[in-house]
């Protein structure tokens, strides 16, 4: 039965950035050119705050950012690379690039509908706020107010379960990249633990680059008030913001990747 070890899945997942570090720069430029388009058109009408919005001119990057991680995915399963370098067989290339493109377009079309629904839900989430209380009740709140009944203590409780065991959902867009089917994939992840263990894998990969990210951010603002920086440090932190972001995905995408790999590899060779 094939396990999914947080340690490995991770120092995998940062050899094989640091290995293919060239060839992802070339992959990477022109969805961090489409992503740095889209975040500057948020930025100039100003739908920072907007989910709802946001999402709708970021999909584009969405697009662009799944096209990326589609050939990631299989770089890392398969060994194939972008662009592809035809062998002089017709009838073995047209093969190939069918067999490709289905692999690409599969995960990247996942991985925006997995962005634009989890846009979708942060929104969501983001329009519940303590004005739909009672005036009285935000203004002083007390113990006896604000204390939690016992079955929205379980609902809450339901709901923490099910968006870690949800966390799974998320990678969809790995299997696809491989033409693997989502329905096996998932049955193969039985078990709550998964979710634990890919989530674990994900904040090795990710809290780093965030933690740089958030601190480069608080010097490159430092000196300003909120709302005040000029446009060109404004420009400078979209940039920032959107080439670590790119890194972010880049690397938690391989670490999972990684991880999922004794799932579809395994199974793909016995089938």
């Amino acid at each position: 039965m094939p396990s999914f070890n947080v340690i490995d899945a991770a120092g995998n997942g940062y050899r094989t950035i640091w290995e293919e570090r060239f060839y992802l720069l070339r992959l990477a430029l022109v969805p961090v050119l489409i992503k740095l388009v889209c975040q500057i058109t948020v930025i100039a009408l100003g739908w920072e705050e907007h989910m709802f919005r946001q999402a709708l001119v970021m999909l584009p990057s969405f697009f662009a950012e799944g096209w990326m991680v589609a050939h990631l995915v299989r770089l890392i399963y398969l060994g194939h690379r972008w662009p592809f370098r035809p062998s002089g067989d017709e009838a073995r290339d047209m093969a190939m690039i069918a067999m490709r493109a289905r692999g690409v377009i599969g995960g990247m079309l996942t991985f925006t509908v997995i962005r634009f629904l989890l846009a979708g839900l942060v929104g969501v989430f983001l329009m519940i706020e303590p004005s739909v209380m009672p005036p009285e009740i935000a203004e002083h709140p007390t113990h006896a107010e604000l204390s939690v009944s016992g079955p929205a203590m379980l609902g809450g409780l339901f709901l923490l379960v099910a968006s870690l065991w949800a966390f799974r959902l998320l990678w969809l867009y790995v299997p696809a990249a491989v033409d693997y089917p989502l329905g096996r994939f998932l049955r193969r992840l039985r078990g709550f633990s998964v979710s634990i263990h890919m989530l674990g894998a994900w904040m090795i990969a990710a809290v780093p680059v965030f933690f740089v990210m958030m601190s480069l951010l608080s010097i490159l603002f430092g000196p300003y008030q909120p709302g005040t920086a000029p446009e060109g440090v404004q420009f400078l932190g979209a940039c920032l913001v959107v080439v670590l972001d790119t890194v972010a995905t880049l690397t938690t995408t391989a670490a999972i990747a990684c991880g999922l790999k004794p799932f579809i590899v395994e199974t793909s060779k016995k089938s």
